[in-house]
């Protein structure tokens, strides 16, 4: 059986905001800003919050659009 996966220690570890243009670092890789952007633009991002010309998101709000994705 498959075992699910942990995402709590993630969300400890993240900073409560997220820059798309840092989202590689922080996620080692998994997801690329383009393909974030390219997910945002069809609705099917997380929630993402715009600062200025900054787009991001809120810690929590990415990890339980992870969780979703994931099957968790």
């Amino acid at each position: 059986m498959k075992k699910p996966i942990d995402l709590s220690e993630l969300r400890k570890s993240l900073p409560a905001f997220i820059a798309r243009k840092r989202i590689e670092h922080y996620l080692g890789g998994i997801y690329t800003q383009a393909y974030m952007r390219n997910l945002d633009s069809k609705g099917e991002g997380p929630p993402h919050v715009k600062i200025g010309h900054n787009v991001g998101y809120l810690r929590d709000s990415l990890v339980d659009w992870l969780e979703l994705r994931a099957g968790i």
